[in-house]
């Protein structure tokens, strides 16, 4: 009785198998961007951007800091006018961000120019997979151009008859 011992998946396949799963990494993550929301959302916890009017950036001042212009975090609670977030980011008006570590805020209608929902984006979302999948599609391609990579014998080691 023989038994043959399997000698797993080839370098080519096993490079293959991670390009796949990287681009499924892409999809599953997705690209995501905030979007206008005519009300609050109803569905908690979900992740919005707040951002401030002027009366907001002078109320939040001693608390976020001077020309706070918005902040990302999770919707934990509405009530009537006043909203809890848990702020996990600050953005000021240079465009320079803070990350927090879900400090809990509490903001009025009042102090808020806008706020977005964050929302998969589709159009982005195809792009990256559409470039991820070009690049496994040229990658896959090279490799069979130019033969696998294999180098020598196909065991990958030196040639019987070296000259």
């Amino acid at each position: 009785m023989s038994f043959r011992l399997a000698a797993g998946p080839s370098p080519g396949r096993r490079s293959t198998r991670l390009a796949a799963l990287a681009l499924v990494g892409v999809a599953a993550t997705g690209c995501h961007e905030y979007v206008p929301v005519s009300t609050y959302p109803t569905a908690k916890p979900q992740t919005v951007e707040v951002l401030l009017n002027e009366r907001g950036r002078a109320d939040f001042v001693n608390r976020l800091g001077p020309d706070a212009l918005s902040f990302v975090g999770t919707l934990v609670s509405r009530k009537d006018t006043m909203s809890t977030v848990r702020v996990q980011e600050v953005t000021y008006i240079n465009r320079s961000t803070i990350q927090w570590s879900g400090e809990q805020m509490e903001v009025t209608d009042g102090q808020i120019r806008d706020v977005r929902a964050r929302r998969i984006s589709r159009g982005k979302t195809f792009m990256a997979l559409a470039a991820g999948g070009g690049g496994i599609l040229l990658f896959i391609l090279t490799r069979t151009i130019t033969g696998g990579g294999n180098v020598g014998t196909p065991g990958g080691g030196p040639s019987p008859n070296p000259s």
